[in-house]
């Protein structure tokens, strides 16, 4: 039997892809530039340290707020450090960021399109992040109750 359920770090790539639908105006977004690391400094950086200082240096929000706006694919290794959590806090930050460009662009429609588009991807990023959260409850409820199990058993046979 195959296991077809994407891992996080497949889901969080996919995520990344969907927003690329709203690059364009994250570029535009003076509320966004206030979190993102310019282009030249963050592809130096992504080539010339390791995950952990990378994420010390940006932080988690920071480095994919930085990665989204200018579109930048990461690898295997990024994904495995970045959490669901990660992705929904920077979605959120980037919302608040729309929501702020959105009194001072002159195309209020397209932002509030864009803002649709973030909460569509913020709604598919807590799902599963729900979805993994109840997926490990259910593997430490099962270890508790076969630990259970085999206490009770061990009890009842030694009598």
């Amino acid at each position: 039997m195959s296991n077809d359920t994407p891992t996080e770090s497949e889901q969080l790539k996919h995520l990344m892809e969907d927003c690329s639908q709203i690059q364009e105006l994250l570029n535009k977004s003076t509320a966004v530039k206030k979190h993102v690391t310019p282009a030249d400094e963050l592809i130096h950086d992504l080539e010339n340290l390791a995950v952990k200082e990378l994420l010390k240096k940006f932080g988690h929000v920071g480095l994919l707020i930085s990665l989204l706006t200018h579109g930048i694919q990461i690898g295997e290794d990024i994904c495995k450090e970045i959490k669901m959590k990660h992705a929904i806090d920077a979605l959120k930050k980037i919302r608040e960021c729309l929501e702020e460009d959105k009194a001072t662009f002159s195309d209020k429609t397209q932002v509030q399109k864009d803002i649709d588009t973030v909460d569509k991807l913020l709604r598919q990023a807590m799902a599963y992040d729900w979805q993994l959260k109840k997926k490990t409850t259910l593997t430490v409820l099962g270890f508790g109750a076969l630990a259970v199990a085999l206490v009770l058993s061990f009890a009842f046979t030694r009598k």
